[in-house]
């Protein structure tokens, strides 16, 4: 089938089908002396093409502290022969991590359900591609818009105040007393003990002095 003929030392071929081979040969013709013999065949084959694209950003569900439900909008494949299949891809990152890079991503499921439940004890960032394998082939689209998941904090109930009932006030206030009445005991020991040891020294220093003059 002739696709091109003119003076341009190039051409364009249009709704060529993927994942398919093709050959072409080109020949040099002129008015004057005709055409000449063809080229070699070139062959080549057409690439796969990607899945659409999820463009909505998934949704998530915080069904329990931590615990998430996430969820994302179908898309519609196509089966060739029952050679095609068509697969979801769901990737994690933490949200502290640049969205431009690659490498932060790490796949978490890949199947035909477009739900999944995870858990987290941290803020994440989700996003989800489709994954088109054909005869063993895979291709994958652009990632689709990021979604956030922060996990809620996990509330501790507080303690209730302690309560005592009447015999235990009575007995704390009556522990009391005696912790009291021990202590004013103690120092009124205390201080006769100093004033003994006073009275001593006093003593002492008086039987010095009079020894001296003595």
């Amino acid at each position: 089938m002739q696709i091109y003929e003119g003076d341009n030392r190039y051409a364009k071929v249009r709704n060529l089908s993927e994942s398919t081979k093709y050959r072409f040969r080109i020949r040099c013709a002129s008015r004057v002396s005709g055409a000449g013999s063809w080229s070699s065949p070139f062959e080549f084959s057409t690439e796969q093409l990607p899945p659409p694209t999820i463009r909505a950003a998934p949704t998530v569900t915080e069904v329990a502290s931590g615990s998430f439900q996430v969820e994302w909008s179908p898309v519609r494949g196509s089966s060739v022969n029952g050679k095609e299949s068509l697969l979801y891809r769901l990737q994690l990152a933490s949200r502290a991590s640049s969205e431009r890079s690659n490498n932060i991503w790490k796949t978490v499921y890949e199947g035909i359900s477009t739900s999944y439940s995870f858990s987290t004890s941290e803020s994440v960032q989700l996003r989800v591609q489709c994954v088109r394998v054909r005869d063993g082939v895979e291709s994958v689209s652009a990632p689709s818009a990021v979604q956030f998941a922060t996990p809620s904090l996990v509330t501790v109930p507080s303690k209730k105040p302690l309560e005592l009932t009447e015999q235990e006030i009575l007995a704390a206030q009556n522990f009391s007393n005696v912790q009291w009445i021990q202590y004013h005991i103690l120092s009124d020991k205390h201080y006769a003990l100093v004033i003994l040891m006073l009275f001593a020294a006093l003593a002492f220093t008086v039987a010095l002095a009079l020894d001296a003059l003595l």
